[in-house]
Protein backbone atom coordinates (compact mmCIF):
# COMPACT_ATOMS: atom_id res chain seq x y z
CA UNK A 1 0.00 0.00 0.00
CA UNK A 2 1.28 3.55 -0.56
CA UNK A 3 0.41 6.65 0.93
CA UNK A 4 -2.32 8.58 -0.07
CA UNK A 5 -0.57 12.15 -0.29
CA UNK A 6 -1.53 13.36 2.88
CA UNK A 7 0.63 16.68 2.35
CA UNK A 8 -1.04 16.85 -1.42
CA UNK A 9 -4.65 16.21 -0.04
CA UNK A 10 -3.73 19.05 2.61
CA UNK A 11 -2.23 21.39 0.05
CA UNK A 12 -5.23 21.17 -1.98
CA UNK A 13 -7.78 21.50 0.63
CA UNK A 14 -6.17 24.82 1.94
CA UNK A 15 -6.44 26.44 -1.64
CA UNK A 16 -10.35 25.12 -1.46
CA UNK A 17 -11.44 27.18 1.91
CA UNK A 18 -11.28 30.48 3.26
CA UNK A 19 -8.46 32.64 4.41
CA UNK A 20 -10.55 33.45 7.43
CA UNK A 21 -9.60 30.48 9.53
CA UNK A 22 -6.05 29.71 11.70
CA UNK A 23 -3.95 26.67 11.20
CA UNK A 24 -5.70 25.00 13.99
CA UNK A 25 -9.15 25.19 12.57
CA UNK A 26 -7.86 24.36 8.90
CA UNK A 27 -6.32 21.30 10.25
CA UNK A 28 -9.36 20.75 12.11
CA UNK A 29 -11.69 20.83 9.67
CA UNK A 30 -9.33 19.20 7.06
CA UNK A 31 -9.37 15.88 9.72
CA UNK A 32 -13.12 15.88 9.71
CA UNK A 33 -13.32 15.97 6.32
CA UNK A 34 -11.11 12.89 5.75
CA UNK A 35 -12.88 11.14 8.14
CA UNK A 36 -15.84 11.60 6.20
CA UNK A 37 -13.83 10.40 2.84
CA UNK A 38 -12.25 7.65 4.86
CA UNK A 39 -15.74 6.53 5.87
CA UNK A 40 -17.85 7.27 2.43
CA UNK A 41 -15.51 7.12 -0.56
CA UNK A 42 -12.55 4.50 0.79
CA UNK A 43 -12.38 2.37 -2.56
CA UNK A 44 -11.85 5.92 -4.10
CA UNK A 45 -9.62 7.02 -1.10
CA UNK A 46 -7.97 3.87 -0.64
CA UNK A 47 -6.19 1.92 -3.35
CA UNK A 48 -3.90 -1.22 -2.57
CA UNK A 49 -1.06 -2.25 -4.67
CA UNK A 50 -1.75 -5.53 -6.73
CA UNK A 51 -0.02 -8.42 -5.03
CA UNK A 52 0.08 -6.59 -1.42
CA UNK A 53 -2.04 -9.27 0.38
CA UNK A 54 -0.08 -11.92 -0.75
CA UNK A 55 2.91 -10.62 -0.02
CA UNK A 56 2.31 -9.91 3.25
CA UNK A 57 0.56 -12.97 3.89
CA UNK A 58 3.82 -14.62 2.67
CA UNK A 59 6.46 -12.78 4.88
CA UNK A 60 3.80 -13.43 7.63
CA UNK A 61 3.94 -17.04 7.57
CA UNK A 62 7.90 -17.11 7.10
CA UNK A 63 8.19 -15.63 10.56
CA UNK A 64 9.31 -12.27 9.71
CA UNK A 65 7.75 -9.48 11.67
CA UNK A 66 6.21 -5.83 10.02
CA UNK A 67 5.69 -3.03 11.36
CA UNK A 68 3.71 -0.08 9.35
CA UNK A 69 5.86 3.56 9.72
CA UNK A 70 3.89 6.33 8.84
CA UNK A 71 3.68 10.29 9.06
CA UNK A 72 -0.07 10.09 9.21
CA UNK A 73 -1.84 10.19 12.63
CA UNK A 74 -2.69 6.93 14.11
CA UNK A 75 -6.22 7.05 14.08
CA UNK A 76 -6.29 7.68 10.30
CA UNK A 77 -3.39 4.63 9.65
CA UNK A 78 -5.54 2.24 11.80
CA UNK A 79 -8.60 3.28 9.54
CA UNK A 80 -6.57 2.77 6.44
CA UNK A 81 -5.21 -0.86 7.05
CA UNK A 82 -8.90 -1.84 8.56
CA UNK A 83 -10.47 -0.60 5.88
CA UNK A 84 -8.03 -2.29 3.33
CA UNK A 85 -7.80 -5.93 4.97
CA UNK A 86 -4.14 -5.17 6.31
CA UNK A 87 -4.21 -4.50 9.51
CA UNK A 88 -3.62 -8.02 11.12
CA UNK A 89 -0.56 -8.66 9.21
CA UNK A 90 1.43 -5.85 11.04
CA UNK A 91 2.88 -6.21 14.27
CA UNK A 92 3.28 -2.99 14.99
CA UNK A 93 2.43 0.46 13.55
CA UNK A 94 4.18 3.45 14.41
CA UNK A 95 2.27 6.91 14.03
CA UNK A 96 3.33 10.02 13.91
CA UNK A 97 2.61 10.67 17.55
CA UNK A 98 5.05 8.23 18.34
CA UNK A 99 8.35 8.95 17.49
CA UNK A 100 10.50 12.99 18.14
CA UNK A 101 9.99 13.79 14.61
CA UNK A 102 8.56 12.90 11.32
CA UNK A 103 10.15 12.06 8.21
CA UNK A 104 12.76 12.73 6.14
CA UNK A 105 14.10 11.94 10.05
CA UNK A 106 14.06 8.27 10.65
CA UNK A 107 12.91 8.34 14.04
CA UNK A 108 9.73 6.38 12.94
CA UNK A 109 11.32 3.53 11.14
CA UNK A 110 13.96 3.37 14.05
CA UNK A 111 11.66 3.05 16.71
CA UNK A 112 9.48 0.42 14.74
CA UNK A 113 13.05 -1.44 14.97
CA UNK A 114 13.02 -0.59 18.38
CA UNK A 115 9.53 -2.36 18.79
CA UNK A 116 9.80 -5.42 16.88
CA UNK A 117 13.54 -6.24 18.50
CA UNK A 118 15.57 -6.24 15.13
CA UNK A 119 18.37 -3.89 13.65
CA UNK A 120 18.69 -1.49 10.58
CA UNK A 121 20.67 -4.21 8.96
CA UNK A 122 17.92 -6.77 9.24
CA UNK A 123 15.21 -4.49 8.12
CA UNK A 124 14.05 -3.38 4.36
CA UNK A 125 11.85 -0.81 4.05
CA UNK A 126 8.87 0.14 1.24
CA UNK A 127 8.19 3.87 0.63
CA UNK A 128 6.67 5.69 -2.04
CA UNK A 129 7.23 9.16 -1.07
CA UNK A 130 10.40 11.18 -0.92
CA UNK A 131 10.19 12.40 2.76
CA UNK A 132 9.77 8.30 3.31
CA UNK A 133 13.07 7.09 1.14
CA UNK A 134 15.38 9.96 2.48
CA UNK A 135 13.65 8.71 6.46
CA UNK A 136 14.96 5.12 5.48
CA UNK A 137 18.57 6.32 3.73
CA UNK A 138 18.77 8.77 7.35
CA UNK A 139 18.42 5.68 9.28
CA UNK A 140 20.56 3.39 7.05
CA UNK A 141 17.79 1.57 5.75
CA UNK A 142 17.62 -0.27 2.60
CA UNK A 143 14.31 1.18 0.69
CA UNK A 144 12.70 -0.21 -1.87
CA UNK A 145 10.67 2.76 -3.69
CA UNK A 146 7.05 1.85 -5.03
CA UNK A 147 6.01 3.15 -8.63
CA UNK A 148 3.26 6.04 -8.70
CA UNK A 149 3.06 6.92 -12.37
CA UNK A 150 3.17 10.55 -12.34
CA UNK A 151 3.26 11.10 -8.48
CA UNK A 152 6.81 10.09 -7.80
CA UNK A 153 8.88 9.94 -10.40
CA UNK A 154 11.78 11.99 -9.00
CA UNK A 155 12.41 9.62 -6.36
CA UNK A 156 11.76 6.96 -8.32
CA UNK A 157 14.74 7.91 -10.90
CA UNK A 158 17.24 8.10 -7.71
CA UNK A 159 16.63 4.58 -6.23
CA UNK A 160 18.51 1.39 -6.99
CA UNK A 161 15.46 -1.08 -6.21
CA UNK A 162 12.00 0.33 -7.32
CA UNK A 163 8.67 -2.17 -7.84
CA UNK A 164 5.86 -0.93 -9.53
CA UNK A 165 3.38 -3.81 -7.42
CA UNK A 166 4.07 -6.70 -5.29
CA UNK A 167 3.45 -9.51 -7.59
CA UNK A 168 6.73 -9.82 -8.44
CA UNK A 169 7.98 -10.47 -4.99
CA UNK A 170 5.24 -13.10 -4.24
CA UNK A 171 6.93 -15.27 -6.82
CA UNK A 172 10.28 -14.13 -5.67
CA UNK A 173 9.83 -15.13 -1.74
CA UNK A 174 7.62 -18.67 -2.59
Amino acid sequence: MAGAGSTQGFINYLQSVEKSHNVKELVGIYREQKTVALETQFSEVVALKPGIKDFLGLLVSKGYKLAVGTSTARHFAEKILKGAGLYDYFHAIIAVEDAPRTKPAPDIFLKALELLGGNVNEAIVFEDSKNGVESAKNGGFDCVVIRNVGKNDSVVRNAPYVIDDYTALVSQFS
